[in-house]
């Protein structure tokens, strides 16, 4: 099964991410940070405003 496209884009965007974390929390505090902006990133897409 192939991936989507843009899937690769998204992939090597949370990696990038949780690059720039790494200096700044510990492990196990991650999902403390990305959960919340992942829901509103959501959000933002499901009320169609789209950037």
């Amino acid at each position: 099964m192939a991936a989507p496209e843009g899937f690769s884009d998204k992939v090597a965007f949370v990696w990038k991410i949780a690059d720039k974390l790494r200096g700044h929390f510990q492990p196990h505090e991650y999902g403390s940070v990305m959960l919340p902006l992942l829901v509103l990133r959501r959000l933002k897409h499901a009320a169609g405003l789209h950037a």
